[in-house]
């Protein structure tokens, strides 16, 4: 009888009673499911609601009574409806599932907080952030509908103000990296991508792996990497990651230097630009009219880049996690499932492999040294910008080849503004000289332009020397 009962297969239930199976796959499950599943019998039910850590991430993208909202109230809404204010009327589906998660005492056990691409007014983050009904550690706004910029710097000011009596319960927030599915951060990212991928189908990944790739330690790498590249937008290939209002820029930079301990972002602060201000002679800061009331603040890194192309590295370091202060780290996408942790949310899975180096920047450091088209970057160690930032080989300042040559190579410059900072080599593929003006034009993007003549010249007009930023 006994070898009969040992026989009987494992049961659901039995498999859930395990608390490491079950906290690993209840955030997979979600909450819909969970609750389905505790409304099947009083077994499932009692297992579900006492073990604290099921409901521990919560994800509501994908609640379609949150999805399914009209943007504006209408008349033939019940009249009930008519009288509130437009945040009410948003947050409403919102505050629905709050109140039946709080009456199934299920609310005060979420730690992670996911609203990415949800109707989220300021008035039902305040209450998120600062009500003793949530004890939020990590949440989730990216591109949330119906909250401004402004408005949560202050909410967040307020949370690490200097009176407060405790620190604040949120530990990290998720606002700047694109959200899930959102795989082509712009536009200009994607033209970039594709003038990298000149060679053809042999550029590819694939192509790549099976050809030169002939250990299965090398595959491993390669496939390893381009995780990286694909899932999280800080480490991989250089790129743009952010981009916003220089005035707001300069207001959550700001904020993200006074959250230091604090609060963590998924984004952070140009090292190299602080550098710059406390020691003034390690860099330069430009002086442009344009640039001057933001050279003197913090600004926030927007460029994820791979090392100098010389030395291979950058002069401020890059950081790592473990030995890298939390402040200098993103958090990385998506937010980790299994824990609330800011440790956990900057880790990088690398499946056994050498964590790769993080090196972010802003654009004010990369002027001059970054190739928007094939983004190379040389770093203030190994290039030097010049007083006269000329690209050409005429009135030389100095009488060494090697170091003419090296320097022609190195740097960039903007000539087309759609094509943006170019290394001459890359200039060299783009742009050509008028015959007949001997002016530079971009024959890609020099509408009406052909093989000798500039677009002025070949339609019998007038032009005038290309503008330079």
């Amino acid at each position: 009888m006994k070898h009969q009962e040992s026989s009987l297969p494992i049961t659901l239930l039995d498999l859930f009673n395990n608390a490491l199976v079950l906290s690993h796959t209840s955030p997979h499950v979600g909450v819909q499911g969970l609750l389905s599943l505790a409304a099947t019998s009083t077994a499932f039910r009692d297992l579900i609601f006492t073990r604290s850590h099921v409901f521990s991430h919560l994800d509501l993208t994908r609640i379609k009574s949150c999805l399914k909202l009209s943007p504006e109230i209408d008349e033939c809404d019940p009249p009930e409806l008519s009288s509130i204010s437009t945040d009410d009327y948003y947050a409403r589906p919102l505050r629905n599932i709050f109140s039946s998660l709080r009456t199934r005492n299920i609310l005060q056990d979420v730690r992670t907080l996911v609203l990415d691409g949800l109707a989220v007014p300021l008035g039902l983050v305040r209450e998120i952030l600062c009500e003793e009904a949530y004890s939020i550690r990590i949440l989730s706004l990216r591109y949330v509908k119906e909250l401004g910029d402004e408005k949560l710097i202050q909410l967040l000011r307020y949370l690490i103000r200097p009176s407060r009596k405790e620190p604040p319960k949120l530990k990290g927030l998720y606002y700047f990296t694109p959200a899930r599915g959102d795989a082509d951060y712009s536009a200009a990212n994607l033209r970039r991508y594709q003038r990298q991928q000149q060679g053809g189908v042999t550029n590819s990944l694939g192509a790549q792996l099976g050809a030169g790739a002939s250990s299965s330690g090398a595959l491993h790498r390669e496939l390893v990497q381009s995780c990286w590249h694909q899932n999280n937008p800080w480490y991989g290939a250089t790129r743009e990651v952010l981009r916003m209002e220089p005035e707001i820029a300069v207001q959550w930079a700001s904020l993200i230097e006074a959250c230091e301990g604090l609060i963590a972002f998924d984004a952070v602060l140009c090292r190299q630009h602080n550098n710059v201000l406390a020691h003034p002679e390690v860099g330069h800061v430009s002086t442009r009219s344009t640039e001057t009331i933001y050279a003197s603040r913090p600004c926030l890194a927007t460029i994820s880049l791979s090392g100098c192309q010389k030395c291979g590295s950058s002069p401020e370091g890059p950081a790592c996690p473990g030995r890298s202060p939390e402040f200098q780290l993103p958090l990385l996408t998506p937010p980790p499932m299994h824990s609330s942790s800011v440790k956990a949310a900057q880790r990088l899975g690398t499946n056994g492999l050498p964590h790769p180096q993080f090196i972010a920047r802003c654009r004010q450091c990369l002027k001059d040294r970054w190739c928007e088209s094939c983004n190379a970057w040389w770093c203030e160690s190994c290039y030097t910008i010049p007083k006269r930032r000329v690209l050409s080989i005429l009135s030389p300042p100095s009488t060494d080849k090697e170091n003419l040559q090296e320097s022609i190579k190195s740097g960039a410059r903007k000539r087309c503004y759609e094509c943006g900072q170019q290394c001459q080599p890359c200039l060299q593929l783009t742009e050509r000289r008028c015959s007949t003006c001997r002016e530079r034009y971009c024959k890609e993007h020099d509408a009406g332009c052909d093989a000798k003549n500039c677009a002025w010249c070949a339609t019998g007009g007038r032009r005038t020397d290309m503008l330079d930023y």
